[in-house]
């Protein structure tokens, strides 16, 4: 697991969640280079637009959370 997150483009991981991974890893670090590339290799993947939609909403959601959480200082 810890892989996963520290590397998810070296971990060893179902190509589905591997693809996921690197997906959010972009929305996350650099959101202005997010394109339809990176879309489209989600979905070369396997992963279905419904998914992708998933994640990427869990995604925006929590680090939303945990921005507000360390501004407001909640523990």
């Amino acid at each position: 697991m810890k892989a996963a997150l520290e590397s998810p483009r070296e971990a060893s991981l179902d190509p589905r969640v591997r693809a996921t991974l690197v997906f959010l890893e972009t929305l996350v670090r650099t959101p202005e280079r997010l394109g339809q590339a990176d879309v489209d290799a989600v979905r070369a993947a396997g992963v279905s637009d419904d998914a992708i939609e998933d994640a990427a909403f869990v995604c925006v959601l929590f680090t939303t959370y945990v921005r507000l959480a360390d501004t407001l200082a909640f523990d």
